[in-house]
């Protein structure tokens, strides 16, 4: 059984974490309208906290128009109270029938934690396109 100091520790421990609330928004997709968006957006908190927000095949690619929001699998993480900065890795790729597929997203973004009510949004590009990630803290 955990002593008053432990519960105590655990408390202020939680107290200190952010949530933080992630869209992404296809900006360009090849020009195309819509898009046949595949590919991976990942996250983490430093090393080994990495979490998946969108994974999906060639196969399972979703129709996503210019300035519409890409679905996320997870759109909310508890940031950990050590944490400094969020990370969020895009590989986005537009599924072409006829020709070469095109990459929409290849990169990543970095955003400083910040406290509950602020926001922060930066772009990911790719060689035919770019998405926008927005991140609210709360």
């Amino acid at each position: 059984m955990a002593s008053v100091k432990q519960c105590q520790a655990m408390k202020v421990k939680f107290s200190n974490n952010v949530q933080a609330t992630i869209s992404v928004k296809l900006i360009n997709g090849d020009g195309e309208d819509p898009a046949d968006v595949y590919g991976n957006i990942s996250g983490r908190f430093g090393i080994g906290s990495q979490f998946t927000l969108f994974d999906k095949s060639q196969s399972q690619y979703i129709e996503v128009r210019p300035g519409e929001f890409i679905p996320l699998e997870r759109d909310e993480v508890v940031v950990p109270g050590e944490a400094s900065e969020l990370e969020i890795t895009a590989y986005l790729m537009d599924y072409d029938t006829l020709s070469p597929d095109d990459e929409i997203a290849n990169g990543k973004a970095v955003f400083l934690v910040k406290s509950a009510g602020t926001s922060d949004k930066k772009p990911i590009t790719g060689k035919y396109g770019s998405i926008e990630v927005n991140v609210v803290w709360g």
